[in-house]
């Protein structure tokens, strides 16, 4: 027996013993995987699932449309069953989600006409769902989409570009990766690609408005400044009492000047990261610069004193080294990297001489209580925008001639929550019998009688009275 024929024979033994590898699913009379060729992007079908021998890694058999020549991807055994089953010609089960889908679609009355993978970063991906109205013949991006079938936009998202949702998960990504290096940051910091709000849903402050507007063109046209010899302002104080507007007016300000808003909550962010705030800060205007167009909105800027935490010398020292950290990095801000920072406080008195320096935060613009005309602005806002929610009118004739008397010293936030109160004794009404009466001049007083008890209560809890 020569020792071709011995070979031959051993082999055999081996493979009556050992058996053929296992090959999972695969479908009958394909080719070997060969390497792949560049020859350009072009469609795949799915051919088989297998077991890599050398490996034992579940793997995917791809096969080009065009060239007809295979390649194998290495997959994950959860991802090679679900391939795997419907090759079977088997109907896999639906995952909750696609149930969930189908339900939102169909309230929504739209259908699904494209996805767009746009990324994929830390084994996520991200995609742009297209949607097509069942009674428009427009396409958009879904999240983007609003709903034609709701009467009121008020929670609607505004329309964004494929652009501005690129930019929108990046930086949910930084956060995402701030808050893993510092802490949590919900409802500590919160970011608005396209903010909504305009003067105009401010009501009264006629003079702060103005000169707010005025200072939106140091983002929209910088040049401006310069043309006249001046560089344009780095950053402003709005200053007055709780309740006047001063959010709304730096949120009106990035909508007009188009420019991405962060809200950073100064008392919150202090209470967590006490001194370390500064590092933060730091970074986010790190990434402030590196988005173009911003307003950073310092809310509660008193909060940097840190008189809330510590006592008052380890306050006094911790505060130094924050305030210095932030000036640090406002005098190094170019103003051709187009960010305004906008702090609003209640107490003056606490804040730093050293934020007001001249180049930082060397604007001061008072945002007053409103007087009864602009009172008389802020009710017909409310008004009008509860009523665009309900879709129906709400109340009835309003006189103001008894209500504003009874108003003075109120801001517009207690106003929003006197109307407020004011509907939801008819909300409850609406439970018990139909037919509730909108409401009236009576219903309003009604409830500024009942605010201004819970105000006093309030006041006294403050004051320790109750303690």
């Amino acid at each position: 027996m020569n020792t071709s024929v011995r070979i031959g024979l051993i082999g055999l033994v081996i493979v009556a013993v050992l058996g053929v590898p296992n090959r999972a699913y695969v479908a009958p009379d394909r080719q070997e995987v060969v390497p792949p060729k560049p020859t350009g992007a072009q469609e795949v079908d799915v051919v088989a699932v297998m077991v890599d021998q050398s490996t034992q890694q579940p793997t995917v058999l791809l096969q080009g449309k065009r060239d007809k020549r295979s390649v194998a991807l290495a997959i994950g055994l959860a991802e090679a069953t679900g391939i795997a089953v419907p090759l079977q010609g088997v109907t896999p089960p639906r995952p909750l989600t696609h149930d969930l889908f189908l339900t939102l679609f169909g309230r929504l009355k739209v259908t699904l006409t494209r996805v767009v993978i746009t990324d994929l970063r830390d084994d996520i991906f991200y995609a742009i769902v297209y949607l097509r109205s069942k009674s428009a013949s427009s396409t958009r991006p879904a999240a983007a989409r609003r709903c034609a079938a709701r009467r009121s936009d008020a929670m609607a998202e505004p329309e964004r570009t494929e652009k501005e949702w690129a930019l929108q998960r990046r930086l949910e990504d930084v956060f995402v990766k701030l808050g893993e290096k510092y802490g949590d940051l919900t409802g500590r910091v919160e970011t608005k690609i396209k903010s909504t709000i305009t003067f105009d849903d401010v009501g009264g402050l006629r003079q702060a408005k103005t000169v707010l507007k005025g200072f939106a063109l140091a983002l929209t046209e910088p040049d401006l400044y310069r043309q006249w010899g001046v560089e344009p302002p780095k950053g402003m104080l709005l200053y007055g009492p709780p309740g006047t507007g001063k959010s709304k007016l730096a949120q009106a300000l990035a909508t007009t000047s188009g420019a991405i808003f962060y809200h950073l909550k100064l008392m919150n962010l202090t209470s967590k990261f006490a001194a370390n705030t500064g590092d933060l800060l730091q970074e986010i205007l790190k990434i402030a610069m590196a988005e173009g167009p911003a307003v950073l909105f310092l809310d509660e800027a008193e909060a940097l004193s840190l008189e809330h935490l510590l006592p008052p010398p380890q306050a006094r020292e911790a505060s130094a080294r924050l305030v210095a950290a932030l000036c640090e990095k406002l005098d190094a801000m170019s103003t051709t990297e187009r960010i305004l920072v906008v702090a609003s406080t209640t107490h003056t008195d606490a804040l730093d001489p050293a934020l007001v320096a001249p180049g930082r935060l060397d604007h001061l613009v008072e945002i007053p209580l409103p007087d009864p005309a602009a009172q008389r602005e802020i009710l017909e806002l409310i008004r009008l925008r509860t009523e665009k929610t309900a879709g129906r009118p709400l109340f009835e004739k309003i006189d103001y001639d008894k209500i504003l008397p009874v108003m003075g010293g109120m801001s517009g936030a207690d106003l929003s929550v006197i109307v407020r109160r004011a509907l939801e004794v008819k909300v409850r009404a609406a439970a018990e019998r139909p037919g509730v009466s909108a409401v009236s001049t009576e219903d309003l007083l009604d409830a500024i009688d009942s605010y201004k008890g819970v105000r006093g209560v309030v006041e006294k809890i403050r004051y320790g009275q109750y303690l």
